[in-house]
């Protein structure tokens, strides 16, 4: 008797492909949906970098007393904010005559635009305004914060009057930029004077310094007047930060709209097609 052998043709089901295939699609989506997510974080952050790199240039032109288009000397260049507005420029005003003229405007990424605009004096009084002109010195660089409700050329007049601009080196500047995507923000400083110029968190009393600060005298209770991203809060006599405003939080994303939440269902989907796939093919064997 002889033995026979039946020959079989090995290869992938259509289960077997459809399922590689929804595994495909499922990973594409989440990956879309979480770079879509991250998107409006990373512009901002280029618009937070670009935007110091520029204020940090046009103190550069102010230190090297770069001349205007027209040949003439500038007295002081300026990077005007507007609240608002989805890009800033620069201004330069002649040494001479007085004159105002535009130099350069800078458009910010689709999507962001300029947000609070608050000046802080020596004092620690803080003040928002429409509209600020960060103003850089020729030569020397020396800052100055000037804060308006009109953002045109009349800022001229008050650099012909130094005992009126001289106060404004004493000011620091807060700018927030806000992405309309999903309502994110970053904050960039700028310190009066010296003209320092550095990235800083958005926060209910970022402005007042650092997160503990004015202690208490040991008799239990802490003044609370310090600011900081966390709050104020002095520090009573057990040592406990008694004062303090709240962190900004976000609205916490339903869970399947998390990063780990997609890797959850993608993982279930894919065990429940495995699953099924394994015992239509038991059947199709017997």
């Amino acid at each position: 008797m002889r033995n026979q052998k039946t020959n079989r043709q090995k290869g992938f089901t259509v289960i077997e492909l459809m399922v590689v295939f929804v595994i495909m699609v499922l990973l594409t989506s989440a990956g879309i949906v979480i770079w879509n997510q991250q998107k409006p974080r990373r512009t901002l952050a280029i618009a937070q970098n670009e935007t110091i790199t520029n204020l940090r240039k046009v103190q550069a032109y102010a230190v090297s007393s770069r001349n205007l288009p027209t040949g003439e000397a500038p007295k002081y260049y300026l990077t005007r904010f507007e609240g608002g507005a989805s890009s800033y420029t620069v201004h330069a005003i002649a040494s001479t005559s007085f004159s105002y003229y535009d130099v350069e405007t800078i458009n910010l990424p689709s999507g962001v635009t300029a947000g609070d605009i608050t000046l802080r004096d020596s004092s620690g009084v803080e003040t928002d305004y429409k509209c600020a002109f960060v103003i850089s010195g020729v030569v020397f660089g020396k800052t100055y914060l000037y804060g308006s409700s009109i953002c045109d050329s009349s800022i001229s007049a008050v650099a012909q009057n130094f005992p009126e601009l001289a106060p404004w080196a004493n000011y620091s500047m807060d700018l927030t930029l806000s992405h309309s995507q999903d309502g994110s923000s970053k904050v960039l400083k700028v310190h009066g004077l010296s003209g320092k110029v550095e990235q800083a968190e958005p926060g209910p009393n970022f402005l007042g310094g650092p997160a503990i600060d004015n202690p208490g005298d040991g008799d239990g209770n802490g003044d609370g007047s310090g600011g900081g991203q966390y709050g104020g809060g002095g520090r009573d006599g057990t040592g406990d930060v008694t004062g303090g405003g709240d962190e900004t939080v976000d609205p916490p994303l339903p869970p399947e709209c998390t990063e780990g939440g997609f890797y959850r269902i993608l993982v279930e989907t894919v065990r429940t097609l495995l699953a099924s796939s394994y015992k239509c093919y038991t059947n199709v064997s017997r």
